[in-house]
């Protein structure tokens, strides 16, 4: 499971920003992690703290309030210009001259009592601040909404053409998926992250192809994978897209999943998304 840490670390991607660590003083072993943002097109400055679980947090907040100016001079260190390569600039622009946004995001790792937060609620309106807490509520509603829906199986030769549509499609109807290119990392495990994908996805995508029937490595696993996991849950796990193959030619490669009702691609891009879509959020099973 992702960790709070993890989502300071990887939230506002489009930002510059400059990291650096604080020793927490109520704990000698633990790092605030801090992180002065600049949006790209606005050249405004914002701040964003990681707060590791401790006995204090009210107090490491307010203290990093109050030291807000310090961390801004400290952004100076670094001189940037956002835009275009071909932008001509007139004026005072640049980070040297971006405004604080007065936002301020604390990442805390203890959830604080609604005392603490009437009382950091009047700080923040007496210091002209917009406050955004993001504990341990945010890691559970963040994690539920990123968990994918469905895997998707594909040889590789089949990916730019309808692995790629199909990913994108669902995504954008709010449907996140497991699809190599967006969940692998470098470094990842291979074989550990395709099949921690299949597990915790409700339904596969099987994208049935003369590739895929003639690759007997990854596409062979994942679907010998992804058929154990509908047997051993008792569900249609299994959502077969045709691709320019026929009965005969999936028959031989897999009699059960030739007794699949499948979408066939040539039915088009929108239609195949769409009903793919229809069975993979609203399963009943879910």
């Amino acid at each position: 499971m992702v960790t709070l840490k993890e989502y300071f670390t990887k939230d506002f991607p489009t930002a510059m920003s400059l990291d650096f660590n604080l020793q927490l003083i109520h704990d000698l072993s633990k790092e605030i992690l801090v992180r002065v943002g600049m949006e790209a097109y606005s050249d405004s400055k914002f701040l964003i703290f990681y707060i590791p679980g401790n006995e204090h947090t009210l107090q490491v907040c307010l203290e990093l309030l109050n030291n807000i100016d310090d961390f801004l001079a400290r952004s100076n260190t670094i001189k940037v210009t956002s835009g275009f390569i071909s932008d001509i600039h007139l004026g005072n622009v640049g980070s040297d001259f971006a405004a604080f946004s007065n936002k301020v995001y604390f990442y805390l790792d203890n959830n604080l009592n609604p005392t603490d937060l009437v009382h950091l609620d009047g700080i923040a309106k007496s210091k002209n601040l917009a406050i955004t807490i993001r504990d341990n509520t945010y890691l559970t509603k963040k994690s539920e909404v990123e968990k994918p829906l469905a895997f998707i199986s594909h040889d590789s030769r089949d990916k730019k053409q309808v692995a790629l549509p199909i990913a994108i499609g669902l995504q954008r109807l709010l449907c996140p998926v497991w699809y190599d290119e967006f969940s692998l990392q470098v470094g990842d495990n291979l074989r550990e992250s395709i099949e921690k994908g299949i597990k915790e996805t409700k339904k596969c995508v099987l994208i049935i192809s003369k590739n895929f029937i003639s690759n007997s490595g990854w596409t062979k696993t994942e679907f010998d994978s992804v058929f154990t996991k509908e047997i051993i849950e008792k569900s249609n796990v299994i959502l077969p897209v045709w691709v320019d193959v026929s009965p005969a030619e999936v028959y031989d490669y897999s009699p059960s999943l030739a007794n699949k009702m499948a979408l066939n691609w040539s039915q088009g891009e929108e239609k195949v998304i769409n009903e793919l879509y229809r069975a993979i959020a609203f399963d009943k099973a879910q």
